[in-house]
C-alpha cells in the first residue's frame, strides 16, 4: 500500500467512526443521484466520469448545498473513499475518474435540495455571476467566442485563431436557449393563468428579454437562468480539470459615497441654508446625531 493510499484509508476510517448511518445513507443517495442525472441526460458512458464532473453534478441536484466537510472529510475524494462498495475512483486518470459499481435502483428515494447542517454553497437570489464568465455563457448573439486565457474571460473575434494557454469557454446557441425557455414553461404552465401562459409563450418563441414575462415570474426566470449558467461554466471548468473562480459567484459590492459627493452635498444643503427665511430656519429638522456632534465640538470633547 502507497502511502499516499494509506494516509487516505486513515483519514476515512477516521470520519467513518464519527457518522451515523442516517448521514452515510444520505452520502450513497447523493451519489447515486449524480450519476442517474448523467444517466437521464442521455449519456452512454453515465457509470463513469471524473471526478469533479461528480461533484458538480451532486451540487446540481443539491442546489449547490452539498459539502462533503458534512461527512467530516476535507476533501471530495475523501468523501467517495466512505463508499467502497458503491464507487471506485480510478487516479491513474487526471483528473481521476469515478465509477459507478452497481446501477441505481428504481425505488432511489427522490432528493431535496436540503443538506445536512450545511447550506453555504446555496445560490442565493442576491448572488451574481462574474459579468465576464456571464457573457461568455449566453452572448451567442454576437457571433464572437470567448476565451479563458486563466484570469479572465476575453470576446475575440470567431475567426482569430486561440494562443496558447488559452481555452474556449462554453457559449449557448439559440437552441440551447430555447430548451431552457421551453423547460421553464413547462415548469410554470400549471401554476399560471392561462392569460400569462399565452405570455410566457410569446416571451418563449420571440426570444423576448425577462419583463416582459409576467412580473411574479421575473424572478424565477433569472434564478433559473443563473442556475443553468453556473452549471454550465462549473461543468466546462471541472472537465478541463481547472479551478472554477472563486468569484463565479459573488454579491454585488454596496456602493460607495465618495468624499467629493459628500462635500457637494453639504455645499448644497448650505447653500439651501442661507436663502431660508427665519420661519423656514425654525421648521429646519435636524438629525439628533449631528446636533449632538455640534454640542461636543463646542465644549471641546
Amino acid at each position: 500500500m502507497s502511502e499516499e493510499v494509506r494516509l487516505v484509508s486513515d483519514r476515512v476510517m477516521a470520519a467513518w467512526e464519527n457518522l451515523d448511518s442516517e448521514l452515510l445513507k444520505r452520502g450513497e443517495e447523493l451519489i447515486v443521484a449524480g450519476f442517474s442525472a448523467a444517466r437521464w441526460s442521455g449519456r452512454e458512458d453515465w457509470r463513469q466520469m471524473t471526478t469533479p464532473v461528480l461533484k458538480n453534478r451532486i451540487l446540481s441536484v443539491t442546489n449547490r448545498a452539498f459539502s462533503e466537510r458534512d461527512w467530516r472529510t476535507s476533501s471530495f475524494r475523501d468523501f467517495l473513499a466512505l463508499y467502497p462498495g458503491l464507487v471506485r475512483v480510478d487516479t491513474t486518470t487526471r483528473p481521476p475518474t469515478a465509477h459507478l459499481m452497481r446501477d441505481p435502483t428504481d425505488d432511489t428515494p427522490e432528493l431535496t435540495t436540503q443538506t445536512p447542517a450545511h447550506a453555504g454553497g446555496r445560490m442565493t437570489p442576491d448572488q451574481r455571476v462574474r459579468p465576464d464568465l456571464w457573457r461568455s455563457a449566453l452572448d451567442y448573439s454576437s457571433g464572437n467566442k470567448y476565451v479563458w486565457t486563466g484570469e479572465a474571460a476575453v470576446s475575440v473575434n470567431a475567426d482569430e485563431p486561440v494562443t496558447e494557454g488559452e481555452l474556449v469557454l462554453p457559449t449557448i446557441d439559440r437552441g440551447d436557449s430555447d430548451n431552457w425557455r421551453e423547460e421553464f414553461l413547462q415548469q410554470q404552465a400549471k401554476r399560471v393563468s392561462p392569460a400569462d401562459v399565452e405570455a410566457i409563450e410569446r416571451w418563449r418563441t420571440e426570444g423576448l428579454g425577462t419583463r416582459s414575462l409576467p412580473p411574479a415570474l421575473q424572478g424565477l426566470w433569472n434564478a433559473e437562468l443563473k442556475r443553468h449558467v453556473v452549471e454550465l461554466l462549473e461543468t466546462w471548468f471541472a472537465e478541463h480539470d481547472l479551478e472554477a473562480p472563486g468569484d463565479l459567484l459573488g454579491r454585488p459590492e454596496a456602493p460607495r459615497t465618495s468624499r467629493a459627493d459628500t462635500e457637494e452635498l453639504r455645499s448644497f444643503i448650505q447653500d439651501c441654508v442661507a436663502a431660508m427665511t427665519r420661519g423656514e430656519l425654525e421648521s429646519l429638522s435636524l438629525p439628533s446625531s449631528a446636533s449632538l456632534r455640534v454640542v461636543r465640538r463646542a465644549r471641546g470633547e
